[in-house]
């Protein structure tokens, strides 16, 4: 993969930068790549079980409302996962224009909820969902992105009845899409997280504004 440099955003723990793969006939198509950082205080064979960690979920989840994973690149002590590439940003861009018909907020509001079934269904919550991780391709599909908090909450060959629950003493996810489950119990339904998310990024979309401005923790 070559990048071009162009920096599509910026987190604590990485960033997602724009690159290009040339194929047998030369032509060149374009990815994103989620570059990590070294984390400090953190052994580096840490940063790499969770990578990985978070490549496999990504990988196994295939859905028209997912974003596709295709590679997990180890180069020295750069990490990065690719993923397919979405022109037209995420739905927090969207929001910010202000203009969006009602079918349009209903159609990418189904959108996310087939997403979420899909994961679901196939024992993955999320547990980061929010705007900044609803991606849109130039054809008007939503995708879910960004695993690195997802967890698989059941393992059919142990038990497929059996959730499996989220501790609290480590939090995840933001926690302005927190429910109440996971400040005051010790734990909790994990995709009772995505559900509650869901719910306000649906207020986000209908509104076109964000749900609330700031996490009160004194509340």
């Amino acid at each position: 993969y070559s990048s071009t440099g162009e920096v599509l955003g910026r987190g604590s723990y990485a960033q997602v930068r724009v690159v290009y793969k040339r194929n047998s006939k030369n032509e060149t198509s374009p990815y994103v790549a989620k570059e990590f950082f070294e984390r400090k205080n953190v052994p580096y064979e840490v940063c790499v079980r969770d990578i990985r960690k978070e490549f496999i979920v990504a990988r196994h989840a295939r859905h028209p409302n997912v974003v596709k994973t295709v590679d997990l690149c180890i180069k020295e002590t750069q990490l990065s996962i690719v993923m397919e590439y979405c022109s037209q940003g995420d739905l927090l861009d969207l929001v910010a224009i202000g203009h969006l018909s009602t079918t349009g907020q209903l159609c990418l509001f189904k959108q996310l909820l087939r997403g979420v079934s899909y994961l679901h269904s196939h024992d993955i919550a999320h547990r980061d969902l929010k705007p900044e991780n609803l991606l849109l391709t130039e054809r008007g599909v939503l995708k879910i992105t960004d695993f690195g908090f997802a967890v698989v909450f059941r393992d059919p060959e142990i038990d497929p009845n059996r959730v499996r629950y989220c501790s609290n003493s480590k939090l995840c996810g933001t926690k302005c899409y927190l429910p109440h489950e996971v400040w005051y119990t010790k734990y909790y339904d994990p995709r009772r997280l995505d559900v509650w998310a869901c719910a306000l990024i649906g207020r986000c979309l209908f509104n076109l504004k964000l749900a609330w401005e700031v996490s009160n923790m004194n509340i």
